[in-house]
């Protein structure tokens, strides 16, 4: 005989314990490369049908063109090679590994997707793409390096002087891992890190925010 446990579990999908909404079928123990992952390369108002897109990732030059059925392609000008695409939610995102391992489930995922909408902003940083990424998990550089300096910010207390009130404190949960804290005000602030180069914030402006840090090439 089977449990009701047991009954039940076949006939819904389970719970997901998760700071932050968005959802991805890459757990906490998932080991983070930079091939066989979904890298996000436009948005999908940026892809115009018969009229070509160019951008890099890890140095290699792009092409993406949108078709008259809406299908994208993505050619490398290197060699002519293919990458697989998937839109999800406005973006457009890059399979880079063997396009038969592509494997949809593990595009990050809003469970509301009328709750999502891509904020068309591109900043061009002249650094090494993992100077990003650190400054986007690194909470207390809030309080020291911008001082206040943002209105936003220094009205959570996010100052010098309330430096030695951080509370931060890591967390796993069924999707990634990250740390939670609270400001010198009391307001909650989860940041999560999708590896290699996605960062999540959440609980200070009311809603969560996803940062896709784009390795273009070699130190940007």
């Amino acid at each position: 005989s089977r449990s009701l446990l047991e009954h039940v579990a076949s006939r819904v999908e389970p719970p997901v314990n998760s700071y932050s909404p968005e959802r991805s079928s890459r757990g906490p123990d998932h080991q983070p490369s930079f091939n066989n992952t979904w890298y996000a390369v436009a948005f999908s108002s940026e892809l115009l049908p018969h009229v070509a897109y160019s951008t890099r990732l890890f140095g290699e030059p792009l092409t993406l063109l949108r078709a008259s059925d809406e299908t994208v392609t993505c050619t490398s000008a290197l060699d002519g090679s293919k990458y697989f695409l998937a839109e999800q939610q406005g973006t457009v995102w890059l399979w880079r590994g063997a396009p038969q391992r592509a494997d949809r489930s593990q595009l990050p995922n809003h469970p509301d997707a009328d709750s999502t909408h891509a904020v068309e902003t591109i900043l061009d940083y002249g650094c090494d793409w993992k100077y990003i990424v650190e400054n986007n998990l690194d909470t207390p550089h809030l309080y020291w390096l911008h001082d206040g300096s943002i209105p936003p910010i220094e009205s959570l207390g996010c100052n010098r002087d309330n430096i030695n009130s951080i509370a931060l404190r890591f967390f796993k949960d069924d999707v990634g891992v990250g740390h939670i804290g609270k400001t010198s005000k009391k307001v909650t602030k989860v940041v999560r890190y999708d590896a290699p180069n996605i960062v999540r914030h959440g609980g200070v402006s009311g809603f969560s925010e996803e940062f896709n840090i784009v390795p273009i090439c070699p130190h940007r």
